[in-house]
């Protein structure tokens, strides 16, 4: 799930006072906490987030003498203060501020506004993150319903409760219920034309794929990839995580030069990302070995595995969970492979094939 962000202190300073929505005549009384909020951003960026959660602090008390209680800069300055707490993975203090600002744009008669859905959306991340699944639940229910009632709010925000609550339920396990509210965020980011709908799309190709229905999986993952690629470039990290999917389900489908294509270019992209011994890499040799063994190609699988076998043996131990599966795969590989046929002697035995029984050989992905 993704924690939303209002926009910039100043913008929304300067929409309120446009909007007279602001509790006093005096625009150019907002310039100081505009500064503040600025350096507060400024001060979390470097890394200082309890001396930006201080400095909001000071703020508040600043607000109060010159706009008196609950003014809607309390509300900016509060959701600032969530924000840093959040970032800071101080998941109690920021949901106990979003409470309060919610608080206040509830007595500045702004229930339905942007800014409202925004705060119910943080405070279901919150819950997520607190594992109370019931409230993150009940919270996204309720932002979507504001999103019904409210058709002029921006359709990225309804999407994204649709994505948020599909994340939800696939903590839970409950799968069909994500698939369905996936396919809905996809259905408004296609129907909007909007950005930023990768997520969306990875989680529904994803789910798609749990249930083994690869073939409505593919297009969905294409479209996260083509997404992936052109927000934040062909090689990047985010586009080596659809992609990683994408291969496996290309793999499932027959699709074998797709899935080595796409497995060659997560490889590059480890090695552009300086990652290229990682842990990572590993998985990327592992998929290539399934690759090669559904185009019998068994002695280039068990090459693949060896490689895989020497990042991690190293790195994780041979206790670890992966160091096993991978000697299991590299027996199983050898397992299969043909025996060496010497001059005179009887045809060698006919063995079973790996890629008829990869499933539960190498499906052990984890979460994502």
């Amino acid at each position: 799930m993704t924690y939303a962000r209002m926009c910039s202190a100043c913008s929304v300073l300067g929409c309120l006072v446009r909007e007279n929505t602001m509790p006093s005549d005096d625009a150019s009384a907002v310039d100081p906490f505009a500064a503040l909020l600025s350096d507060a951003k400024s001060l979390a960026a470097a890394g200082a987030s309890e001396d930006a959660f201080s400095l909001l602090q000071e703020g508040l008390g600043a607000a109060t003498d010159a706009f008196g209680a609950d003014s809607v800069i309390h509300f900016l300055i509060l959701n600032a203060m969530a924000r840093t707490a959040f970032d800071s993975d101080d998941i109690e203090t920021a949901q106990a501020v979003h409470l309060q600002a919610l608080r206040i744009l509830d007595l500045n008669g702004m229930e339905g506004s942007e800014e409202y859905v925004v705060v119910l959306s943080n405070l279901a991340e919150c819950s997520l993150r607190l594992e109370d699944y019931a409230k993150a639940e009940e919270t996204l229910v309720r932002c979507i319903g504001m999103y019904r009632q409210h058709p002029e709010l921006a359709p990225a925000g309804h999407a994204n409760a649709f994505r948020q609550l599909g994340d939800l339920y696939k903590v839970q396990g409950k799968v069909s219920e994500a698939l369905e509210a996936l396919e809905t965020a996809c259905t408004i980011y296609e129907q909007s034309g909007l950005e930023g709908a990768a997520k969306a799309f990875l989680l529904s190709g994803y789910a798609l794929f749990e249930q083994e229905e690869y073939e409505k999986a593919y297009p969905r993952l294409q479209q996260a990839l083509d997404i992936r690629c052109r927000e934040d470039g062909e090689y990047s990290i985010g586009a080596y995580e659809v992609r990683s999917v994408l291969a496996e389900v290309c793999l499932l489908l027959g699709y074998f030069g797709e899935a080595e294509l796409a497995n060659a270019k997560n490889a590059m992209t480890l090695q552009k990302l300086s990652a290229g011994g990682s842990v990572l890499m590993s998985q990327v040799h592992r998929l290539q070995a399934r690759i090669y063994m559904a185009d019998g190609r068994e002695t280039l699988a068990q090459g693949e595995l060896e490689k895989a076998l020497a990042i991690v043996q190293p790195e994780l131990g041979d206790d670890h969970p992966l160091t096993a599966a991978i000697l299991a795969d590299l027996a199983h590989v050898r397992e299969v492979m043909p025996e060496p046929v010497v001059p005179g002697s009887p045809a060698p035995t006919q063995r079973r094939s790996l890629f008829s029984g990869m499933k539960g050989i190498f499906r052990g992905r984890g979460k994502m």
